[in-house]
């Protein structure tokens, strides 16, 4: 029969998969905590955003060609869908965007199944200056394009990083809102009680008046996050 061959692997594969079952519900916690201990260590280092390459990793095919200079950043992190207290988080200095909100989803669901585990798409990155507007932090801007290629933000090249000058003001900080794109409703059919999100303007920019922000230490930790689900994303 044409075709048979692809129907026997699929149903020797579906087999072999079922015959595991009782095994695997046995071990599956334990391979699950392997999984993110790996997970975690490799993180420890830089990893490069386009091709997944790291500099800690346990196959050399993976190791990136050359070495990375970076540092360790502790950030203090709010997700009111989980809890309501801050939790520090660690990351590198060389993280990317998607990659600082990919740390933050993987620290509170890492005891979830993946499937229940929310897309870093669905969420901003919004930093707040001591003075005016908040803005929303992404991976790629309009001015890191040139000829051809395209530079990815950084933690360490955002202003998360600058502290400021008077010692009568606070250091500047960032939160993780839900993604505008990602919401079916906006402000005006929306009560203030049903979802706390942020909704921001054509520019890209939130009124600092319209967030409900977190003022972070003075000490050692200058940076904020603060983290909320989409209500698409709900079930």
């Amino acid at each position: 029969m044409e075709g048979g061959d692809s129907f026997h692997e699929m149903l020797l594969s579906n087999w072999f998969f079922i015959s595991l079952y009782d095994y695997m519900d046995k071990v599956g916690r334990a391979l699950q905590e392997l999984n993110y201990a790996i997970k975690f260590a490799i993180q420890m280092g830089p990893i490069d955003a386009v091709t997944g390459k790291s500099q800690f990793t346990i196959n050399d095919k993976n190791l990136l060609e050359s070495q990375v200079t970076f540092h360790e950043m502790i950030v203090q992190v709010l997700f009111k869908v989980k809890q309501e207290r801050l939790v520090q988080i660690r990351f590198v200095s060389v993280d990317t965007i998607s990659q600082v909100k990919s740390k933050i989803l993987d620290h509170f669901y890492m005891n979830q199944i993946y499937s229940k585990h929310p897309l870093p798409e669905y969420f901003d990155l919004v930093w707040h200056p001591q003075k005016g507007v908040s803005h929303i932090l992404t991976n790629e801007e309009n001015t890191t394009d040139k000829d051809g290629w395209r530079k990815l933000n950084l933690l360490l090249t955002t202003s998360l990083l600058k502290k400021t000058h008077h010692a009568d003001e606070d250091y500047e900080y960032v939160s993780l809102l839900e993604a505008a794109k990602h919401l079916k409703r906006t402000a005006g059919n929306v009560k203030k009680d049903d979802v706390d999100y942020l909704v921001p303007d054509k520019a890209g920019n939130v009124k600092k008046d319209d967030v409900d922000y977190l003022v972070p230490d003075k000490g050692n930790h200058i940076n904020s996050f603060t983290i909320q689900n989409s209500p698409t994303s709900k079930t």
